[in-house]
């Protein structure tokens, strides 16, 4: 903006208007126009896709309980085949495909360091033969929805046993 009457009589038509169309009629000025419109268009995309991925992630999060259950029913099921469990298996990673073709991907946690923006830590475990921070259950599989956070794994994750004077003996 050029001057101060322009960014004036904007800023009031705004106001008084509110909609960027009824500032190009009202102010008449072509290059201010443009870019005000072209703003308006940018950010009206921004929130677009903002608001679909905000949609996306509330019916993804109600979808992971039912694929949790088909977890815990497929790892109860016998053994030998059996035609009904076979078919939940295939409903399963059907599933699965699906989630994962738009986007949703579980986060891989066993073996890993704990990472505090991917990982729930809700048991603590000594142990020396892992490393210190490293995840060494997934209780509760997380899964993330184009590398945003969905839900957070729940795991088990290791410290090192911490010996005392009175262990070492002194």
């Amino acid at each position: 903006l050029h001057n101060k009457t322009t960014r004036k009589k904007l800023t009031n038509h705004r106001r008084q208007y509110g909609s960027v169309v009824n500032i190009i009629i009202a102010c008449n000025l072509p290059g201010i126009v443009a870019i005000e419109f072209d703003n308006f268009r940018k950010r009206t995309e921004r929130e677009k896709s903002q608001m679909f991925d905000l949609g996306a992630k509330s019916v993804i999060e109600k979808i992971l309980p039912v694929i949790d259950n088909f977890e815990r029913g497929l790892a109860q099921a016998p053994e030998q085949e059996d035609p009904f469990v076979e078919g939940m298996e295939k409903i399963y990673k059907s599933m699965l495909q699906e989630l994962e073709s738009i986007g949703v991907k579980p986060i891989r946690a066993e073996g890993k360091e704990f990472d505090p923006n991917r990982h729930n830590a809700v048991m603590h475990v000594e142990d020396d033969s892992v490393g210190e921070n490293i995840v060494v259950q997934e209780l509760q599989k997380g899964y993330t929805y184009h590398d945003s956070v969905v839900r957070h794994s729940m795991v088990k994750v290791a410290n090192r046993i911490l010996m005392s004077s009175t262990m070492l003996g002194l």
